[in-house]
């Protein structure tokens, strides 16, 4: 299952201003619930990539994933994702839970809809 996430982006550390943000990605998930991905992050103008990895738990249609990232290859703090599934398990809309965070994403499915 191939899935692609945009939304619109803003983390801060601690201390520090939100500044916006924007990404757009692409993940591959299985079955046993395993995502891993990559994209481009814009934040505050400046353009980094990201690497997520990461395994989502979820009872029916709500979830969570923890996923592991890396910005620029280097280790970055992880991001931890409370997710809805909605039209069949075509999209999943999300909401990052860790503090100092305004991002919200939506994965779209794009392939492995019939290999279900």
């Amino acid at each position: 299952m191939e899935l692609a996430r945009s939304g619109p982006r803003k983390r801060r550390l601690p201390n520090s201003p939100q500044v916006p943000a924007k990404s757009f990605s692409a993940a591959v998930g299985d079955r046993h619930g395993n995502f891993s991905g990559s994209g481009t992050v814009s934040v505050g103008g400046v353009t980094v990539t990201e690497t997520v990895s990461g395994r989502s738990r979820s009872i029916a249609t709500v979830g969570t994933i923890a996923y592991d990232q890396k910005i620029n290859g280097q280790s970055a703090p992880p991001i931890n994702i409370t997710f809805v599934v909605s039209d069949e398990g075509d999209k999943t809309d999300g909401l990052v839970t860790d503090a100092s965070n305004t991002f919200d994403c939506r994965l779209t499915r794009l392939s492995g809809r019939h290999e279900r």
